[in-house]
């Protein structure tokens, strides 16, 4: 057995105690022989696998086929709300002067919901308003504090027709004029 370290004549600070230690404990790191290899005892037979190896390779492919097949499923389903939707192919444009910021633009008719589609004008658009519409006979009334500032129906003889632009009101230049320079 070796001697134990020499121990300091200082006292120890207080509220600490000290616990003697034997050199050869389990707990100091020199009293342990190095490290060796572990070399398991000969045995006849291996280990069993434990039972839940194969069980964890099943449950990690059924997430991912269920994964996969509700990712198809949610695909296919949007595709077919899309496909199944009415694409309205007549534009109405209404394109208001300054004056009548603030106002609110109902659009009626025959193709639409009983109430309509209203829609109120504001800077940030521009005073600019589309209404994606089908096909047939329409009225657009503006109307503020309860007045109308300005109302338009289309011709009764000529209704509007799939992919046609009506600018009931107010239009560009651009959308009026062809070839002008």
């Amino acid at each position: 057995m070796a001697p134990p370290p020499a121990q300091p004549d200082v006292p120890p600070p207080s509220g600490s105690f000290e616990v003697p230690v034997a050199a050869d404990s389990p707990t100091s790191f020199s009293a342990q022989p190095p490290a060796s290899p572990a070399v398991p005892p000969p045995t006849a037979e291996p280990p069993p696998a434990p039972r839940s190896a194969g069980m964890r390779g099943w449950v990690v492919a059924f997430g991912i086929a269920a994964t996969v097949f509700i990712t198809l499923l949610a695909i296919s389903l949007l595709y077919y709300k899309w496909y199944k939707a009415d694409d309205y192919q007549t534009t109405i444009v209404v394109w208001a002067p300054d004056e009548w910021k603030g106002a609110t633009v109902e659009v009626t008719g025959g193709g639409l919901p009983a109430q309509g589609l209203a829609r109120e004008l504001n800077e940030a658009d521009h005073m600019l308003i589309r209404f994606h519409v089908p096909p047939g006979e329409y009225t657009v009334r503006v109307q503020r504090d309860g007045h109308t500032l300005a109302q338009r129906m289309t011709d009764p003889t000529r209704a509007l027709t799939a992919r046609m632009i009506w600018w009931p009101f107010r239009a560009p230049a651009a959308a009026t004029q062809i070839g002008k320079k």
